[in-house]
Formats: C-alpha cells, sequence, structure tokens
C-alpha cells in the first residue's frame, strides 16, 4: 500500500500517507485541479500501512501498562467514539500507529461552546469550527513566536465567551504595600 488517507480532520482537511512518489503524485493531481495542498514537515508515514513494522515493536514495548478507568471524559481520535479508559491498552496506542485520524468525528461529538488547540502550531482551529457545525470560541493555546502573549489572548477570548479562567493561576497576586486611600490630599508618598 503506498497511500492512505492519515487523518480526516475536518470536510475540506484530509491528510494522506504514503511514499514520497505516491503523495507527490496526488499533490499534484490535486493542484492541477485547483485543490489547496500542503506537505507536511515529517520524515514518517504516521497513521498509515507503513508505519506498520513499528506497530508490533511499539505494543510490546507498552506491554506492562494497565489503563484505569478515565477521571476526564475523553473521545479517541481512532476510534470517534467516548473512552472508558481501559481500553487505552497497548494494543490501542499500537494502532494509533496505523490508524487513520478521525479527529472530525471526535470533535463533531463534542457538546462545546469553547475549543483549545493545544500544540506548538495551530492547525486545527479551521477544521475544528468546519467540523462542529456550529458558533464556537476556538483558540489556540501557543504559537511558534508567540510565548506567553499567545496564552493570555487565548484565556481572554474563552474569558469573553463566558469562561472563567482561574487568574489566580495565571498571575498570583502581588503584595502591592499600603498605598494612601487618598491620593489626591496634594501631600507626596513617592
Amino acid at each position: 500500500l503506498k497511500l492512505s488517507v492519515a487523518a480526516v480532520n475536518g470536510p475540506s482537511s484530509v491528510v494522506l500517507a504514503g511514499t514520497r512518489d505516491a503523495v507527490a503524485e496526488v499533490q499534484d493531481m490535486l493542484t492541477a485541479r485547483g485543490i489547496f495542498t500542503s506537505r507536511l514537515a515529517v520524515e514518517y508515514a504516521f497513521h498509515s500501512e507503513l508505519m506498520a513494522r513499528h506497530r508490533d515493536e511499539l505494543a510490546e514495548a507498552l506491554r506492562g501498562i494497565s489503563p484505569a478507568k478515565a477521571t476526564v471524559p475523553m473521545i479517541s481520535t481512532i476510534t470517534g467514539e467516548w473512552c472508558a479508559g481501559p481500553e487505552l491498552d497497548a494494543g490501542y496506542w499500537a494502532r494509533t500507529l496505523t490508524d487513520t485520524v478521525l479527529f472530525a468525528d471526535a470533535v463533531a461529538r463534542l457538546d462545546a461552546d469553547a475549543f483549545v488547540e493545544l500544540g506548538p502550531q495551530p492547525a486545527l482551529q479551521g477544521p475544528i469550527r468546519d467540523s462542529i457545525g456550529r458558533e464556537a470560541t476556538v483558540v489556540a493555546s501557543l504559537r511558534r513566536d508567540g510565548g506567553r502573549d499567545t496564552m493570555l489572548e487565548a484565556l481572554a477570548a474563552l474569558y469573553s465567551a463566558g469562561a472563567m479562567p482561574d487568574w489566580e493561576q495565571v498571575q498570583p497576586a502581588a503584595d502591592l504595600g499600603c498605598l494612601t486611600p487618598f491620593p489626591w490630599q496634594r501631600e507626596r508618598y513617592w
């Protein structure tokens, strides 16, 4: 198998994986038809059968893990279904090397008004909006050159959408000392 669908991120966002030649051939064909394409800067054809030789090795390396019941609700992007927790065993994680990522299905299952994309560079905000089919706040937590400002902007957007961030965790209160309660009495204090 030279080419496969690696991820379905949204109705108009699909990732293909395969040999360099197979990917280049499909990219050229799509570009000729006026369809936007972009090549990902990766060294491996993740989420394709080209990674099958590593699947057993990963399953063996993770053989001793004992997944517990989930304490936070989670949807698998491999199955597109809610996870209870125990099914996230070594075999599940090994499947992530070869199975198609069903990101759009997972996002569509969520009944949320706000989404935070966690990652070094936002790439899924558009597919998230396309997949949910309704108005929602979608923000990025990080950008390559954004630093702390990007996270603060995301928190501000979430706050303006009705979320209540724990601001004390963002900026602990400082002891400002004692300032006069009457600043306009024309006496100098500093």
